[in-house]
């Protein structure tokens, strides 16, 4: 009932990881708020999800089953893991932001859209993905309640780098 299914892998996190390449499974080392996971026992309580919010972490989005994806910093994300009803915790890794046809593009420049998250702050990941080579960057704000939509170019073999941002959650 735990099954999880991110990266196009299926996997209960207590038992087994995905096992992806390694520049579609790292997450910088730091103590700057990134996207996370965390698993509860069984079906989720308004107050379980009010205490991740006093222990610092944003909860974004819910991932079937029993998981919520939360903005944090790693601290806050191992005090909540004391809690009781938390099951897991770990790392919302940059597999994740892809689908899997698309970690095998070549290094031809490609249109492509992200998902990214308000907290995270929309001048960083614009800098962020300058760094790695995005070309017409262009940017939205409020049409979703909890994303911000970035469109940019970028050479398709870019694309791990481009999904390990801060605060990128999808990228098409």
């Amino acid at each position: 009932p735990y099954t999880l299914t991110l990266g196009g892998q299926d996997f209960d996190p207590i038992f087994n990881q995905p096992a992806f390449p390694d520049e579609w499974s790292q997450v910088p080392t730091t103590s700057e708020p990134s996207l996370r996971l965390i698993q509860f026992y069984g079906p989720i309580k308004a107050e379980w999800v009010s205490e991740l919010e006093a222990n610092g972490l944003i909860p974004l989005q819910y991932i079937h089953p029993f998981t919520y994806l939360v903005w944090g910093v790693s601290d806050d994300v191992q005090k909540s893991a004391q809690r009781y009803f938390v099951r897991w915790t770990g790392d919302y890794l940059p597999a994740y932001a892809i689908q899997t046809k698309n970690r095998v593009l070549g290094s031809e420049p490609i249109q492509f859209r992200a998902m990214t998250l308000p907290q995270a702050g929309l001048d960083n990941i614009v800098a962020g993905l300058e760094t790695i080579g995005a070309k017409e960057i262009t940017y939205a704000s409020n049409l979703d309640p909890a994303f911000d939509l970035v469109s940019f170019i970028l050479p398709g073999d870019q694309l791990s780098a481009a999904a390990s941002l801060p605060g990128i959650y999808s990228i098409q």
